[in-house]
């Protein structure tokens, strides 16, 4: 009997042994979510209503988890629709987590209660709300390829509660807790830093300006999963999001085309120029079946043109959060596509439609199997109204490059949908 046998080098039999490591799986959001930019595709908060507007041109790449923002000038940041108020409710005890990859230095500002490091241009990746009094400062972080600093900002005072030297040169993800105004900081899941206590009485969480210090200083880099919390997390929950890597944070599906929302049946009084025959069948019309394939827009109208249509539901109601579906062609030309969406309410006080969300839309869509997608959800700061308007920013210009939407449902803050979820739940 012959019998062959299979030499191997040393170290690849210890790879043919060695067990498979899992795939990461994304991990449940701690609780206490206040704001959360994944910044897969738009600038939409996923935890509350604080969704942004991008200022300058902050482009999404390839992130740490699916994609990420990216700020190269002066010129870019994110501003957040928060009120001061809002902010400032939020107080002394509280956690940022974010991943980040600067790619420049920021300068030197010495660990303190006190100082005043303004003049120095500090890489400041959150803005720090202005405090009004001697007694109160905002919040914010400065991230470098060479340290992270814990910032706080007031008339003459921005020093670094907590600063930590150290070489960044990848994606990594940074926690700050601060917890009865004292700051900690956790580096890739483990806890490498605690800094002084604020001196302020009030010391605030601050999320209305993201990617810049505005004349403080301005981030160089990208970010992603940019996360704050009302509490503050254990190291556990910390080294559990690190740990679960490019999974990320678990995000809820993005369900569109409902068939129960508060758009259902709505009346189209208003459009700038259609294709379809049924135009209200886009909120779920009684003449649809149950609802037509899609919304098209004319054509022949050039780049840029901003398509819009107008109706009225049977009933005021107070909008809380919306979805969104549409479809577009083939590369080179993506024709039927759009590259930006705004959504009005008409104020029933002024008469006058107030913009409730505004938002760029990332062109080419994603890809959702062979086709190209569009699906987009977003919470909003809640609006009594009957009427509404939305606007779509054509992309491209020709005979078929009027947009195509699929679906747009409204939803009351108590909605629940008919699979028994609440968007709204934690």
């Amino acid at each position: 009997m012959f019998r062959l046998h299979l030499l191997l080098p040393p170290a690849l039999v210890l790879l043919a042994f060695a067990p498979i490591a899992p795939a990461q799986t994304c991990v449940t959001p701690p609780p206490g979510r206040v704001y959360w930019l994944a910044a897969d595709g738009d600038v939409d908060d996923r935890a509350h209503f604080y969704n942004g507007t991008v200022g300058g041109d902050v482009p999404f790449v390839p992130g740490k988890v699916g994609e990420a923002v990216r700020f190269d000038s002066d010129e870019d940041f994110i501003a957040t629709d928060v009120t001061d108020d809002e902010q400032k409710a939020l107080e002394n005890t509280f956690t940022w987590e974010l991943w980040a990859r600067p790619t420049e230095a920021t300068p030197d500002c010495p660990e303190g209660a006190e100082g005043n490091c303004s003049g120095s241009a500090q890489r400041f990746a959150i803005f720090p709300l202005h405090g009004d009094f001697n007694d109160d400062a905002g919040v914010g972080l400065v991230i470098g390829t060479n340290a992270i600093c814990v910032s706080e900002h007031a008339s003459f005072h921005v020093p670094c509660l907590l600063r930590y030297d150290t070489t960044i040169t990848d994606w990594t993800h940074i926690a700050v807790v601060m917890e009865d105004r004292t700051p900690r900081l956790y580096v890739n899941g483990t806890l490498v830093r605690t800094g002084v206590q604020s001196a302020r009485t009030h010391a605030y969480a601050s999320w209305n300006t993201i990617g810049s210090g505005r004349g403080l200083g301005r981030f160089r880099g990208d970010l992603d999963e940019v996360s704050l919390y009302d509490r503050a997390l254990t190291d556990a929950e910390i080294l559990g999001i690190f740990a679960a890597g490019s999974a990320g944070k678990c995000k809820p599906d993005c369900a569109s085309e409902h068939h129960d929302d508060a758009f259902e049946h709505a009346q189209v009084t208003a459009t700038s120029g259609i294709l379809s025959s049924i135009p209200d069948g886009l909120f779920g019309a009684a003449n649809a079946t149950p609802e037509v394939d899609s919304l098209l827009f004319q054509d022949n109208m050039p780049d840029g043109f901003s398509h819009s249509i107008e109706w009225r539901t049977a009933a005021p109601f107070e909008l809380d959060h919306f979805a969104l579906s549409a479809f577009a062609g083939q590369p080179p030309t993506f024709v039927r596509a759009f590259r930006d969406f705004k959504l009005f309410a008409r104020d029933i006080g002024t008469g006058q439609f107030v913009a409730v969300y505004d938002s760029p839309v990332r062109t080419p869509y994603p890809v959702v199997g062979a086709d190209y997608r569009l699906h987009r959800c977003a919470n909003l700061r809640p609006r009594l109204a009957q009427e509404f308007r939305a606007q779509f920013v054509q992309h491209g210009e020709g005979p078929f490059f009027g947009p195509r939407v699929m679906e747009l449902d409204g939803f009351a803050p108590d909605f629940i949908f008919a699979d028994g979820l609440d968007p709204d739940a934690e």
